[in-house]
């Protein structure tokens, strides 16, 4: 017997078999010695307050996670009311292994997920409601394992690792809290008790949910963002037009720079994804209210005196493209979150398919998100590139020169027109494939 709850009168167990996983629960009454079995249900993981928690495969997925491993499989988590029987499917993912690893402080179960095809990057998440996208504990990166976490007091979650003892908070991300080397990793180690934080470096739980800062740079995509926006802040955003009366501006001059990289960093560092979401579409935002002015900027009486018919892409620095780059691959990040947060879709990819090919990249169409970002950004970046003026490559300093007046520039609102046209065809996409999969 495998004993899994204990409210002081009465003990909940379930039978162990000796291949397999354990099967029915039964209540042991401690005053009469009386047992008797509550349910034949099996996989049961834990139990607490009269519900269990089961671990199993879904029929929606009958051959569950493909891992290749011996050993119990599970696609879902299952809460069953012991007292009437009823059965809720509390998280089911296809095709991924979703396991029990424990409950918080109020029974909200603490699920481990792992996406194939290799099933090593386990993600998190505290699950307070069916099918809910629930708070992100750990995202998986660095490739930890964890032992099940035991609940303190002050709704704390301590977890063990090979690594040291780490600990989550709702008002802050994991972080290790003490470490610990084996080189073999054969061994770990696990915490047993309650202590207060003050004593642990003198560390106090951050107000802001932020992320430690090395793992938001564990991933090539985020290094790109970090570069991105370095590199946004030294760039020039518009280019030096004496006649225009405009200066070479770089991106430390500009607020609305300053702002951007603010909004990517942000949606980097927060652990609440909806955060990091609206940091993201703000940053966008902003973004395309600096284009906005730029191309009104063009039409004004500053240029009405140059025999060059300027647009406003003909005076826009390098520096807002490598933002916009920056931008799109903080998208994909997030996406690729909420994907191992909670693999089945909700209402988030509305708000994802705002930004370029993030809503297919939640959608698990990952090859085609990618697809429509590069050809979205490529499409602005070949618009400026057609320009005569070269303001993607105009110097900082020397006398301008307007050049001779081209026939037409259609071929640079083609592009434009384009970019435009596969944004809006990127939400349309996003829109067809998920109610494909409803």
């Amino acid at each position: 017997a495998l004993v899994l709850d204990f409210d002081g009168s009465v003990v909940y167990f379930t039978s162990v078999q000796r291949m397999g996983p354990p099967s029915g629960v039964f209540r042991l009454d401690v005053s009469s010695g009386v047992a008797r079995e509550l349910s034949g249900v099996g996989g049961v993981a834990f139990i607490r307050g009269g519900i269990a928690w089961v671990n199993r495969i879904d029929p929606r997925d009958p051959e569950g996670p493909l891992t290749g491993r011996s050993g119990p499989r599970s696609n879902s988590v299952v809460r069953v009311d012991l007292s009437t029987g009823q059965e809720t499917v509390w998280y089911f993912a296809r095709g991924q292994m979703v396991d029990m690893m424990g409950l918080d402080r109020t029974g909200n179960p603490i699920v481990a997920i792992a996406p194939g095809p290799d099933f090593r990057n386990v993600s998190i998440p505290l699950l307070r409601s069916p099918q809910d996208d629930g708070a992100l504990i750990y995202d998986g990166s660095g490739g930890l394992r964890f032992t099940p976490p035991q609940a303190d007091s002050q709704s704390r979650l301590w977890f063990g690792s090979d690594r040291g003892i780490y600990l989550y908070s709702p008002a802050a991300a994991m972080r290790q809290v003490l470490s610990f080397s084996d080189a073999n990793r054969s061994e770990r180690i696990v915490p047993v008790g309650f202590c207060q934080l003050s004593w642990v470096r003198g560390n106090v739980p951050p107000a802001l949910p932020v992320i430690d800062p090395r793992r938001a740079l564990s991933s090539p995509l985020a290094v790109i963002v970090v570069i991105c926006a370095v590199v946004a802040l030294l760039s020039q955003w518009l280019i030096r037009i004496p006649q225009a009366g405009l200066d070479a501006t770089f991106g430390f001059q500009t607020p609305i720079c300053s702002l951007v990289v603010l909004a990517l960093i942000a949606a980097l560092l927060f652990t609440n994804l909806k955060l990091s979401l609206a940091a993201a579409l703000a940053g966008e935002a902003l973004l395309l209210g600096w284009f906005g002015w730029v191309m009104w900027v063009a039409t004004t009486s500053r240029f009405s005196g140059m025999d060059f018919p300027f647009m406003g892409i003909d005076i826009m620095g390098p520096g807002w493209f490598v933002a916009a780059t920056g931008l799109l691959a903080t998208g994909a990040i997030i996406a690729g979150r909420f994907r191992a947060l909670a693999p089945r879709p909700g209402n988030d990819v509305w708000l994802l398919a705002l930004l370029p090919g993030a809503g297919l990249i939640r959608l698990h169409h990952s090859a085609r998100g990618a697809v429509y970002a590069v050809l979205i950004l490529s499409a602005l970046i070949l618009a400026s590139s057609a320009s005569p003026v070269g303001p993607l490559f105009y110097p900082i300093v020397g006398t301008f020169e307007p050049p001779t007046a081209p026939p037409t520039r259609s071929q640079e609102w083609i592009l434009l027109g384009s970019a435009g046209a596969l944004a809006l065809l990127s939400i349309a996409d996003t829109v067809r494939m998920k109610r494909k999969e409803a």
